[in-house]
């Protein structure tokens, strides 16, 4: 288990992160202790346009708390009942949300409440925008299945109930719960680039597991980036009496199994003799591979040899000798199949030439395998905020084929009333088979993450953290299997046949992928960030996830990592 808590011993507490003593039940009244007026708002501010419109309505008065004694006291969106202003110094004032609500028909106020927060908080941030007061949402008991994103200045509280005047009491759960999979992550509650003092307190999140059908899906109950405080001495973001919980990741991908090599080509049939005298003909050209689209040299076979010619009638009078075949390419040192020799008119008369030789196969051993992965050394990394999971790594591709040599031509011949034949074209040589592709690496299981702070400096008092299971990292796959070897090219008939050419070589068969890493159950990972109040809450983790299994000839992955809380940027 790697465990490390920061503990960061400031004035921050003090001032801006500080925990208010008194007990939290609704909007403030001057310490009346009186509930809001149910009525229209009166003359103040206009708590939207209906339709789900977002108003920035009036705040030349502020709305009004009825009295028993029918006197009006300015309404105020604190929670606490010991002050007008919230803990930061702020005016703030109340939008109401409740499950009972309607963002389309609701008006924001205690009688007519938005149905979900994120529409409260989008209309507490535009009324703010247009008044320049600062607006904060109360939340009434009861579960809201939404994804929340707490916004730069505008706080956010639950724990109330709208059935009973808008009181406030711990004992009204307020549930944020969330599911729905957005970029290969579930969260429950989001905060980026929030510098000025924001709280949200008082809730239960519960972010995931992810769905089951799904794969490579991260789970965080609350992800918070790059929120530091402008003015230290003002505080920032404050997470207060939270309870969260991350539910399990999901398995990760497996690895896509290698693809089989091209199979080579037989190579070019060489060209027949005449049957009269005539010139050289020639043979058959070696055949080349296409692999994965690019056309590989290593694969092309030798040329074959041209056969004999004799280009004038009557015995011996111009005849040309056959040519050798030629090598590969890619191994000059392995010649072709030896030129067959002509006739002369010498006894006797009558006869072909000889025969070309056949080319060879010229690959002492086979194509080289390409190497399998190697096991990951590392799970994953913080970017952008966010958790950057890492694959098993893929095998490397099988070695291409060479080719074979080209045939020998054959000689030419002559006959009694002195008129040669041609001899016929040695066969090109095959081609070497592709090389099979490397398996895939399997992909990271999923990781799960109640608290994750990323670049911040915030507060978390009275909270709880728990994190869910990691899940499996996904199985490396085999590679793929090396294309077979192109056949030679047949000779070319004539004088005497040529050469038929050499075969290539069959491609090396691709290495095996890496299993992937486990997926990591931690609490609380904090990447260059500090977090207040986090030693003094309740943190427990879940188990990590299993290592990718290992395919044939391969190796398996990394098992994930189980934490209450990480002190870094890379697992």
């Amino acid at each position: 288990m790697i465990m490390h808590v920061v503990s960061r011993v400031a004035g921050l507490l003090a001032v801006g992160f500080g925990v208010l003593a008194s007990t939290v039940a609704g909007c403030a009244d001057g310490g009346s202790g009186r509930a809001p007026d149910a009525g229209p708002g009166g003359d103040g501010i206009d708590s939207g346009g209906g339709n789900g419109q977002i108003d920035a309505g009036r705040d030349d008065q502020p709305d009004a708390w009825s009295g028993d004694a029918g006197e009006l006291l300015p309404q105020r969106c604190n929670p606490d009942y010991a002050f007008f202003e919230d803990e930061f110094g702020r005016q703030a004032y109340c939008i109401y949300v409740a499950t009972t609500g309607s963002d389309e028909t609701g008006e924001g106020t205690a009688d007519a409440p938005y149905a979900t927060i994120t529409h409260g908080i989008e209309v507490a941030v535009a009324r703010g925008a247009a008044t320049g007061r600062v607006h904060a949402v109360a939340v009434s008991k009861g579960t809201y299945r939404e994804r929340v994103t707490i916004e730069n200045g505008t706080s956010v509280y639950g724990q109330f109930d709208a059935e009973d005047r808008w009181s406030r009491d711990d004992a009204n759960e307020t549930i944020i719960e969330s599911a729905t999979v957005e970029g290969d992550r579930v969260e429950g509650v989001v905060a980026i680039g929030v510098s000025a003092p924001t709280v949200f307190e008082g809730f239960t999140i519960v972010a995931g597991p992810a769905p089951a059908e799904s794969r490579n899906v991260d789970v965080y109950g609350v992800r918070v980036a790059d929120s530091t405080p402008v003015l230290p001495e003002l505080g920032g973001l404050v997470l207060r009496e939270l309870r969260v919980e991350a539910g399990a990741g999901s398995p990760g991908d497996d690895g896509l199994a290698g693809t089989d090599g091209d199979d080579g080509v037989q190579g070019g049939r060489g060209t027949d003799g005449t049957k009269a005298n005539g010139n050289p003909q020639p043979g058959g050209l070696g055949a080349v591979t296409i692999c994965g689209g690019i056309t590989l040299d290593r694969t092309r076979g030798g040329d074959g040899g041209s056969g004999g010619g004799d280009d004038l009638a009557g015995c011996g009078t111009g005849p040309d000798d056959a040519q050798s075949g030629g090598s590969p390419p890619s191994l000059t040192s392995c010649g072709g199949g030896t030129a067959g020799d002509s006739c002369s008119c010498a006894a006797p008369v009558d006869h072909d030439g000889d025969p070309g030789g056949q080319g060879s196969a010229c690959a002492t051993e086979p194509a080289a395998n390409g190497d399998a992965a190697s096991a990951p050394t590392v799970r994953g990394s913080v970017v952008d905020g966010a958790w950057a999971p890492r694959a098993g790594f893929a095998g490397n591709d099988g070695a291409a084929g060479v080719g074979g040599s080209g045939g020998g031509g054959g000689g030419s011949g002559c006959d009694a009333i002195g008129y040669g034949r041609t001899g016929g074209g040695g066969g090109g040589g095959g081609s070497g088979g592709c090389g099979g592709l490397g398996g895939g690496g399997g992909r990271a299981g999923g990781s799960s993450f109640a608290l994750f702070v990323s670049g911040s400096a915030i507060a978390v008092p009275g909270c709880s953290f728990t994190s869910g299971d990691g899940a499996a990292g996904g199985a490396g796959a085999a590679g793929g299997l090396g294309g077979d070897a192109g056949a030679g090219g047949e000779a070319g008939a004539g004088g005497h046949a040529g050469g038929a050419g050499g075969p290539g070589q069959a491609g090396g068969i691709g290495g095996s992928g890496a299993g992937g890493p486990g997926g990591s159950s931690i609490a609380a990972l904090l990447c260059e960030s500090d977090v207040d109040g986090l030693d003094l809450g309740e943190l427990e983790e879940g188990a990590a996830g299993a290592a990718g299994a290992a395919p044939a000839r391969g190796v398996a992955g990394i098992a994930g990592v189980a934490a209450r809380v990480f002190d870094g940027c890379e697992l």
